[in-house]
């Protein structure tokens, strides 16, 4: 694994596993429903953009999402660029490798994440990379948490790594549900 003054690289997958195996009837049903057919969709210039709403409602949700699961907001890094030996993303990476998220130091242990968010507002992203690991059945568990990774299409390097309980999921489902009406 190179340092961070080389690079650091993320690209180990979990140990994937089929979601019936890990994750109860009920709540695959629950995330199919909501995170693979709902909460995204393309828009015209092909974003994917979980709903139409104005940034700071967007901002408002995130934080409502991390606050009513216990989730402080320093245990989520957002990359605003793939490249991470850029200067700029140094305390990203390093906030990686802190919370244990990187390929040498991975834990399972509490709920956290990175994920890329080059462009747009971090809840597109955010929900975007929980839909393409479930469309794409890259999910594992381990330690009673459920861990969902993505990659882009045909790449090597992870663009998210996000450790969360099933419940902590099935809330997130009800709030923005709640959120939209």
């Amino acid at each position: 694994m190179a340092g961070i003054n080389n690079g650091l690289i993320i690209t180990r997958d979990s140990d994937y596993r089929y979601p019936d195996e890990i994750i109860s009837k009920d709540a695959i049903f629950e995330f199919y429903r909501f995170y693979v057919c709902k909460a995204t969709k393309y828009s015209a210039n092909s974003v994917k953009k979980p709903f139409e709403l104005a940034n700071h409602e967007k901002e408002l949700l995130l934080s409502t999402l991390l606050s009513h699961s216990n989730i402080s907001e320093d245990n989520f890094v957002v990359l605003e660029n793939a490249l991470l030996n850029l200067p700029q993303n140094a305390q990203a990476v390093s906030n990686i490798i802190h919370l244990q998220l990187d390929d040498t130091s991975f834990c399972v242990n509490s709920e956290k994440g990175f994920f890329l968010a080059p462009s747009g507002h971090k809840l597109d992203w955010l929900l975007n990379h929980i839909r393409d690991s479930f469309a794409h059945a890259r999910i594992a568990k381990q330690n009673g948490f459920i861990i969902l990774e993505d990659k882009k299409p045909g790449g090597t390097q992870l663009t998210a790594r996000l450790v969360l309980l099933e419940s902590t999921l099935l809330r997130w489902v009800n709030i923005i549900e709640d959120f939209m009406k």
